[in-house]
Formats: structure tokens, C-alpha cells, sequence
């Protein structure tokens, strides 16, 4: 249930970002999701600040960096494995 509601979220965040860095896309639209989150759950959601979550982003292999926006990892499968992948050193940056 959890993350049906999180999917409508998602989906009803009109952030449409033209960033040409997949880092700077999944920023805007994890900014933008939480912000929504924060919205309809009344919680302040935590996360990294910018720039500890763009140099992190920045850190992964080229082919994962998309991975971390949530609209290219709910329509690209193979995010699950290549998030999986990234070091947990890297991963708890960004909680």
C-alpha cells in the first residue's frame, strides 16, 4: 500500500526537468517528490543536501546515475541491479 501512494505521488509531481545531468534530473525530482511527500504526509521527508547528493551521484558509473531518478528507475528494470550494485559506503550518503 505504502508504495502505491508513493507511486501516485510520484506521478502527480509535475517536475519535468531539462537538466542535462542525469544527477541534476534525479535531484530535481527527488527534490519535487519530497516536497510532495512532505505535503501529503504532514512529515518532513530527510535527505541529503544537494551538493553531498550530486557528488555522490556524480561518484557511480555513468549507466547507474540515471538510475536515480525515480521516473527512470520505475520505467528501466535494470536499475534494480545496478542500484544493488553501488557500494553501501556510497548509499548512505543519501539517507
Amino acid at each position: 500500500m505504502k508504495q502505491r501512494a508513493l507511486l501516485v505521488i510520484l506521478l502527480s509531481v509535475g517536475c519535468a526537468s531539462h537538466a542535462p545531468d542525469p544527477c541534476e534530473v534525479a535531484w530535481e525530482e527527488m527534490d519535487a517528490l519530497r516536497t510532495a511527500m512532505t505535503e501529503q504526509v504532514g512529515d518532513a521527508v530527510q535527505a541529503p543536501d544537494r551538493t553531498t547528493f550530486l557528488e555522490t551521484c556524480a561518484a557511480l558509473p555513468e549507466e547507474t546515475r540515471p538510475c536515480f531518478s525515480p521516473r527512470y528507475a520505475l520505467a528501466h528494470g535494470e536499475c534494480t541491479d545496478l542500484m544493488q550494485a553501488v557500494p553501501e559506503a556510497l548509499r548512505s550518503r543519501l539517507h
